[in-house]
């Protein structure tokens, strides 16, 4: 089974780096189509009721969507990030072989991930992380582009391969990825830190030596210029 935890808010900062076609309820609708049986999704909002009650969310629980809603006071996202990880901690039917993804509200998945995730961790003992996005960063050093990305233009990757896709291993990744319920319950301590994203992956891949697993090409991407999952056509 994939527990899915769904984290939104209506309080979306402004970003102009989004695609002209974006909105948040196309990515929450392009996830509820794309579940399926193996799936269990529980909607983690950050804000009051009222926030609750005129939000798209509330829309698609009246239409009889199959999901759950745990409402948070968090106000920012890594407060928010923390609390979910607390409730996870709490639920007593997540088994240790259960796959738990951790998800932001501004990605678009494509058909059928469920099934290549489930194809992956048949395969492994699933003591790793696993991202749907091929973070488009990883390439961009290949354009010459000066600042920040630069630094993964000597990046090595293992590739491993299913009978459904290559996966590459990846130095970190967003705040949506895969874990294992076993693998969440050795790593809380790191997981639930007061820290950024990449600092935690930093502490998890350098020393606790886990190992990140992203799809080439991508299974999802965060909907955000430049860093789209590069080789398909997300409009």
């Amino acid at each position: 089974m994939i527990y899915i935890f769904f984290r939104t808010t209506n309080h979306n900062k402004p970003n102009n780096l989004r695609p002209l076609w974006f909105n948040y309820e196309r990515c929450f609708k392009n996830l509820l189509d794309t579940l399926d049986k193996n799936c269990s999704l529980t909607i983690m909002f950050d804000g009051s009721l009222l926030d609750y009650d005129i939000s798209f969310i509330k829309k698609y629980q009246l239409l009889k969507y199959d999901f759950r809603v745990q409402q948070i006071n968090a106000g920012n996202d890594l407060s928010s990030n923390i609390q979910t990880f607390e409730f996870i901690k709490q639920q007593k039917e997540i088994k240790e072989n259960d796959l738990i993804y951790i998800l932001e509200n501004d990605y678009l998945h494509l058909s059928n991930w469920t099934n290549f995730i489930l194809d992956l961790y048949s395969l492994t003992d699933g003591m790793h992380y696993t991202t749907l996005f091929d973070h488009n960063d990883k390439y961009l050093c290949l354009n010459n582009v000066e600042g920040e990305w630069g630094m993964y233009k000597n990046l090595v990757s293992k590739i491993y391969i299913t009978k459904t896709r290559h996966w590459r291993t990846v130095p970190n990744t967003c705040a949506s990825f895969i874990m294992s319920k076993k693998l969440f319950n050795e790593d809380y301590d790191v997981l639930s830190m007061k820290e950024a994203d990449n600092t935690r992956f930093d502490i998890l891949t350098r020393i606790k030596n886990r190992i990140v697993l992203s799809p080439i090409p991508g299974l999802s991407t965060h909907t955000q210029h430049p860093w789209m999952s590069p080789c398909i056509d997300w409009e």
